[in-house]
């Protein structure tokens, strides 16, 4: 019994580090852009077309509690919302990997400092 207790207060230290790892990294846009992040912008530009013509709700849904999936390869993606997937936005390397990596695709560009900031902020009120 003791073990599986250990184990429970470990798992909940390494979420909590975590997740303390991408609020540093939210802090580390707002110093860069001089502002908080904007949930409602961050909805916005989660589901407004780009010049492309896509947005990040096509592939991830516009429901990020519920999959979604690749409109090229139809690999299906996992959940976006904290809420319901945990391990979500846990882990820093892999926000700035795959947002890079999405905005280059959905808006043929990086995304600026701002627009990473409201993005953030609104998948982790999700």
């Amino acid at each position: 019994m003791n073990k599986i207790i250990l184990m429970l207060m470990l798992s909940l230290v390494s979420i909590t580090a975590r997740a303390t790892a991408v609020d540093d990294l939210i802090q580390q846009w707002a110093s860069e852009t001089g502002t908080t992040g904007n949930a409602a912008q961050g909805a916005v530009l989660w589901t407004v077309e780009s010049d492309q013509g896509r947005s990040c709700s096509q592939c991830h849904n516009a429901d990020v509690t519920l999959p979604g999936k690749h409109i090229t390869t139809n690999k299906l993606i996992d959940p976006m919302a904290p809420s319901v997937n945990p391990v979500r936005l846990t882990d820093v390397a892999d926000v700035e990997k795959w947002l890079a990596r999405n905005c280059r695709w959905t808006y043929g560009r990086a995304c600026i400092s701002v627009e990473k900031l409201d993005i953030l902020t609104w998948l982790r009120e999700q």
